[in-house]
């Protein structure tokens, strides 16, 4: 008689970065929220980021996300593959898509069930999370956009 095995497969997680601005601070740079809705993670700071759901292409699961975190609208043909990682926290598979928009003014953002508040990380400034690959996501989104404008200044 075979027996099937059973296996534990981590649970894909996709990820957004997203370009904005914080018009009181004047600066550019990553879109974070404060989650919301308590939990272990309430009141950390990351990016808008859940579970992808059966019938879902990564990129489908990045905007959903961010819509349903941010309420910011983006369609999958925006969405770039940034990078693939494996949380330390728990194991799970996360998708980092980078979303090509116009900056997001975050001035113009409303608390949701899933963050209470939003801000903007500029290069340099110091992002504390629990999340140490949003970190990390955060660091190559920079160093591959000043990358991209050398090569179309130069």
């Amino acid at each position: 008689m075979y027996i099937m095995k059973e296996y534990k497969n981590p649970k894909p997680i996709a990820v957004a970065l997203v370009l904005a601005f914080d018009p009181i601070r004047n600066v550019a740079g990553v879109l974070v929220i404060r989650r919301a809705g308590g939990g272990q993670f309430n009141g950390m700071l990351a990016l808008p980021a859940g579970y992808m759901e059966l019938g879902e292409t990564w990129k489908e699961s990045v905007v959903r996300e961010l819509r349903e975190e941010t309420g910011i609208e983006a369609g999958a043909e925006d969405v770039r593959l940034l990078d693939v990682m494996t949380s330390p926290l728990n194991g799970n598979l996360q998708v980092f898509g980078s979303i090509i928009t116009m900056p997001v003014d975050i001035s113009m953002l409303k608390p949701t069930p899933e963050a209470s508040e939003f801000l903007v990380i500029g290069r340099g400034d110091n992002f504390e999370t629990e999340f140490t690959t949003h970190k990390a996501a955060v660091e190559k989104y920079f160093d591959l956009r000043v990358d991209f404008l050398v090569q179309v200044l130069a």
